[in-house]
């Protein structure tokens, strides 16, 4: 396993990339291409030394630059049609668990500890064992063992990993801020692992790409599947106990504002959701859409500042991605990484959501519930 902080693997292929988007004339081709090379341009920025071409130069052609943004607002219609069609469910799966969200907050207190910085070796062989017990091990040889963990210096944009995907060779990079050899480490690149596997799935296909990057709201399903089953993995090795609470709280308080805000967001009428004011509430917009959930106009400046600008895009992408991973970890728990459902959610996760994947697997509230509190009785121990 090969970590850097040099920028020279990635400046090669960004200048490549921007090459090839001269050459290629299929919109849904371009339009991809466009995206890894506008995230690997950002992303580079935080290597040594910084990538600094201009933005013209970066994209190639402002042509392409513009059916981006024409054609990502085109997207994001589609994916507020398929939102308003199932929002009353998903508010009422939502809004169901925040009780138990509740708990984890007043009730765990963090662990004040340094978790453990493993050699290289042990890393890649920890890493390598947990990818075999779920049949993946193809990911470590493919994206790890003949690959690059790109080090970034600082975690400004806020995530700690981010995944590379070039939809026209197939190119995989996963870069991680201030990678340490430590077991949160892995948990992020575990992460971004699940994503690589998504990719790999998907083959070399733009157009499922564009649906899947800027359409769907499955983009994080099998990421959080994989940090599920890895915390599954470290608690049956006994790795770092206490290490691992703090990373399954975070996860969950993390993921509590996310889903508390698709609570929220299910509220509104559709005529909020298509108004610019939804697409750009202020604080005092969002305290008299929403004060009946907050006692106070200062609470609910707190929880805008804890979520940040509401965007429906992350917002439900992490949503869907923990809930639909934790019915997913509970038949991988029972059956193996390969049963019908999860073949069942890989085929759905290209067409049009509706009630009907939820419905054919039990997916009901209660019985998230079910599983959530498993999940919960880590932290009490």
């Amino acid at each position: 396993m090969i970590v850097s902080r040099s920028s020279k693997q990635l400046k090669v292929k960004l200048l490549q990339a921007s090459k090839d988007l001269k050459r290629i004339s299929d919109k849904e081709t371009r339009f991809a291409l466009t995206n890894y090379i506008s995230n690997i341009y950002r992303a580079a920025k935080d290597l040594n030394p910084p990538i600094n071409l201009d933005f013209k130069t970066a994209f190639s052609s402002r042509k392409a630059y513009n059916l981006s943004i024409k054609r990502a607002s085109i997207l994001s219609d589609r994916m507020l049609d398929d939102f308003v069609l199932n929002k009353d469910f998903h508010g009422t799966f939502i809004g169901d668990i925040l009780s138990e969200k509740e708990a984890v907050e007043n009730n765990y207190v963090e662990k004040d500890i340094e978790p453990k910085t493993y050699s290289p070796e042990e890393f890649s062989d920890i890493l390598f064992d947990f990818l075999k017990s779920i049949d993946q091990e193809q990911l470590f040889d493919r994206v790890i063992a003949n690959g690059i963990i790109h080090n970034q210096r600082s975690n400004r944009s806020g995530n700690r990993g981010s995944i590379l995907y070039n939809p026209v060779n197939g190119d995989t990079d996963i870069l991680i801020r201030k990678f340490q050899y430590t077991l949160p480490d892995m948990d992020v690149l575990v992460h971004e692992l699940g994503h690589a596997l998504d990719y790999q799935i998907m083959g070399i296909d733009p157009q499922k790409f564009n649906y899947y990057f800027y359409v769907s709201f499955m983009d994080e399903v099998i990421s959080n599947l994989f940090e599920k089953l890895f915390i599954d993995y470290a608690i049956r090795h006994n790795l770092e106990y206490e290490t691992v609470q703090n990373m399954l709280y975070n996860y969950d308080i993390d993921y509590f504002y996310s889903q508390f805000n698709a609570f929220l967001l299910s509220t509104l009428s559709d005529e909020d959701l298509y108004s610019d004011k939804f697409l750009e509430l202020d604080s005092k917009d969002f305290y008299s859409l929403f004060k009946d959930y907050f006692d106070s106009q200062e609470e609910a400046d707190e929880h805008l500042a804890m979520c940040g600008d509401i965007d429906l895009e992350p917002v439900y992408s992490y949503s869907y991605g923990n809930i639909i991973s934790t019915f997913l970890a509970d038949e991988i728990r029972k059956n193996g990484f390969d049963n019908l459902m999860f073949a069942d959610f890989l085929r759905s996760r290209y067409g049009k959501f509706d009630r009907e994947l939820f419905e054919r697997n039990d997916w009901t509230p209660e019985n998230f519930g079910k599983i959530y509190r498993k999940e919960l009785e880590i932290l009490s121990k």
